[in-house]
């Protein structure tokens, strides 16, 4: 689920804060890349469980409804959203509830954005469409349900924001870790501890940020869902994994390592074709995307090299500007078929 684009990015933030922050122990950072991409996972599993929140809102909203004495006459019989069968297996499925404790991640912490959040759902025409009993609604027709309405949520600025500002990693800046007093290599547990009371402090960096793994942990939702909409949906077991292949996983701490490692290297590779620019005025955001971008042209043999160019150019759109990304477009294709001329790229 965690796709290689998605991996690029989690990667040139992990480099960037331990780059910038002049921290290149390549084991704390392979640590709290780990931190990361774990977190970015968690993302899937806070967004499914956003329907049981919604359930639970409302069943707190009607509890007060119903002890008062006079009922509105325009007022639609609720659907009480709790007794949907998919509610109730999300609700019990430990797989998505155990990592939210851990991390203590609840939609319930935010109250006035749940119920903002419901009231979106009560005033849609699919709400006050469903059946009164939704129990006979099918787990089918439950998952169409609910990825129609997320749809229409994740469009929303109020929910964008609130991702965008929860700690899960993903617009975290972290700072890493020569705090840790330790002798031995310390645990993801207390790298993100470390970073916790590293925020506020000299030490905490602002790592630049891009909202497309949010986006993309939203889509990966939503076709959970869909996917339910057609065969149904048995959780734990539909759960989408966290990497599409042991490949994937591998790839993340390979680009990392491989570009703190030979740094040096791929810089000396870079500099004489910088178009006469001195590599200490070259940008620090455009460096590691170079940097990146070699280390996986050579060490990522499965990886089409237009595929790498491509996805760092995107990336330098999205980081810095688009001169960026035609100075690093050119950069990398000189490079590239020198590499090839010299014969130590095979691609």
């Amino acid at each position: 689920m965690i796709n290689r684009s998605i991996v690029r990015i989690r990667v040139f933030q992990q480099l960037y804060q331990s780059i910038s922050s002049g921290r290149l122990d390549v084991a704390l950072a392979d640590q709290s890349l780990t931190a990361s991409l774990r977190h970015t996972y968690y993302l899937y599993y806070y967004l499914l469980d956003l329907i049981r929140a919604l359930a639970a809102c409302q069943r707190e909203l009607l509890e007060i409804r119903e002890r008062r004495f006079l009922k509105s006459p325009d007022e639609v019989t609720p659907r009480r959203l709790s007794d949907m069968t998919l509610v109730k297996e999300i609700a019990r499925c430990t797989e998505i509830q155990n990592p939210l404790d851990e991390l203590q991640k609840r939609w319930e912490q935010d109250e006035q954005l749940l119920r903002s959040l419901y009231n979106m759902v009560e005033e849609d025409p699919s709400y006050s469409a469903l059946p009164e009993d939704v129990s006979t609604l099918s787990m089918q027709e439950q998952c169409d349900y609910w990825s129609d309405i997320l749809k229409q949520l994740f469009r929303t600025v109020e929910l964008n924001e609130h991702l965008a500002a929860s700690s899960f990693y993903w617009a975290d800046a972290t700072a890493i870790c020569e705090r840790l007093e330790v002798e031995e290599m310390p645990t993801v547990e207390q790298v993100e501890a470390t970073v916790e009371r590293l925020k506020g402090s000299d030490d905490y960096r602002v790592i630049p940020f891009t909202n497309q793994p949010v986006v993309t942990i939203q889509d990966f939702a939503l076709k959970t869902l869909r996917r339910g909409a057609k065969d149904g949906l048995e959780l734990p077991g539909d759960l989408l994994p966290m990497f599409h292949s042991d490949r994937d996983r591998l790839y993340a701490h390979q680009l990392l390592s491989e570009t703190l490692l030979h740094r040096g290297e791929y810089d000396a590779m870079l500099t004489p074709r910088l178009d006469n620019w001195e590599q200490d005025r070259v940008a620090l955001v455009d460096m590691i995307l170079m940097e990146m971008a070699v280390a996986e042209a050579l060490n990522c043999p499965d990886i089409a090299l237009v595929v790498t160019i491509n996805e760092y150019i995107e990336l330098a759109k999205v980081y810095d500007n688009s001169k960026s990304a035609s100075f690093i477009n050119a950069v990398l294709d000189r490079l590239f078929t020198d590499l090839k001329s010299e014969g130590k790229l095979f691609k």
